[in-house]
């Protein structure tokens, strides 16, 4: 199901003073979120760590949802 797994130690950080993404990123989580709620509990520390970036994600943030 997953191409590759988010490795460990990997640093999100705030880029608030990136231009805006051109990528589906909050649909990405929305995704995320309802296979949490109803399967996959395991990636629940994930996708709440990737929701705190919803407002200005950039290239990065994308990769660790993907």
């Amino acid at each position: 199901m997953w191409n590759t797994p988010m490795e460990a130690g990997v640093q999100l950080m705030d880029t608030s003073n990136n231009p805006q993404a051109n990528y589906p990123y909050r649909e990405i989580i929305g995704s995320l979120m309802y296979v949490v709620t109803t399967t996959q509990l395991d990636i629940t520390f994930v996708t709440s760590t990737l929701t705190q970036f919803a407002q200005k994600p950039a290239w990065v943030h994308w990769e660790a949802a993907k």
